[in-house]
């Protein structure tokens, strides 16, 4: 063996000794690399996840102020607080045959029925508003909505095609509930829609929106079968608040929390149920 072939020969030997190292240090940065990239894709996944859970909204409580009278065979569908009265709209209570919708002015403290209009047979009386000196009752399935002065006089009749369940107000617009998630904004002449509202609590859309309330800018709904009310953003149809009432009367499946009036000089709220022999008077306070 001459001096050039001894020199390849150790080249070679020495290239097949530092090959595994290399091969080895090859996949030690590729290792490195694939855990730097799922690193940072799961990191940015965690971020957007992070980023897209809504904070929990702020939790009221209540504190009692005092307890009225009710008319426990009152299916209470609309609640309104006027001039120290309770406007009172009514449903059909389904376990009392001679029940009947109607539509009552209230005296809070005694819980005396002062007038009172009646629904024609079967008409399912529900959400109850009062928007320039006019108040309007919606039905559920009939379709029809009443329009009255103060003294409950009949000054016309409105069509509109879906269930009714609770109606409020902000001043220019009816805002009414059907029984699902969505809010409509309504013209109070003709009774189109204007505009709809989709609500959402924590990314998950809330149905079951009943009897409503308009209170400094905000939207209160009771929601069906539930013991809190809901205050959503009329902007946004976000969740940012909810009043937990529970304890505050026990009841079956059908006798569930249902009214909301609030009296805009004391800041007090009414709430009452439907078939409830109380009407409570409360001040939201903050958990």
């Amino acid at each position: 063996m001459n001096l050039q072939t001894g020199a390849k020969s150790r080249r070679k030997e020495l290239a097949q000794q530092s090959a595994p190292k290399r091969a080895s240090q090859f996949d030690a940065r590729r290792i490195r690399l694939i855990v730097l990239f799922l690193a940072i894709t799961i990191g940015g996944i965690v971020a957007i996840k992070l980023a897209s859970i809504p904070p929990k909204e702020t939790k009221f409580g209540y504190e009692l102020v005092d307890s009225h009278p009710h008319d426990p065979k009152s299916f209470t569908q609309g609640l309104l607080y006027l001039d120290g009265k309770l406007y009172e709209s009514t449903g059909l209570d389904r376990d009392d045959l001679n029940s009947k919708s109607q539509l009552r002015i209230v005296d809070l403290k005694s819980g005396v029925v002062e007038k009172e209009i009646t629904l024609e047979d079967g008409m399912f009386g529900e959400g109850l508003t009062m928007l320039d000196g006019k108040l309007y009752q919606l039905t559920w399935r009939d379709n029809k909505v009443f329009v009255y002065d103060k003294d409950l006089n009949l000054l016309n009749t409105l069509d509109y095609p879906s269930e009714g369940w609770g109606l409020t107000n902000d001043g220019k617009r009816l805002i009414l509930s059907d029984g699902t998630s969505e809010l409509k904004f309504v013209d109070p002449k003709t009774f189109e829609v204007v505009s709809t509202l989709d609500v959402r609590h924590r990314n998950y859309r809330l149905r079951d929106l009943n009897e409503l309330e308009y209170i400094d800018g905000y939207i209160y709904a009771n929601v069906w079968h539930a013991d809190f009310i809901a205050k959503i953003s009329p902007a946004s149809g976000k969740v940012v608040a909810t009043i937990d009432l529970s304890g505050m009367h026990k009841h079956g499946r059908e006798d569930v929390l249902n009214g909301i009036a609030y009296n805009p000089d004391s800041g007090n709220w009414f709430v009452t149920g439907k078939l409830w022999p109380k009407v409570y008077e409360i001040k939201v306070v903050k958990k």
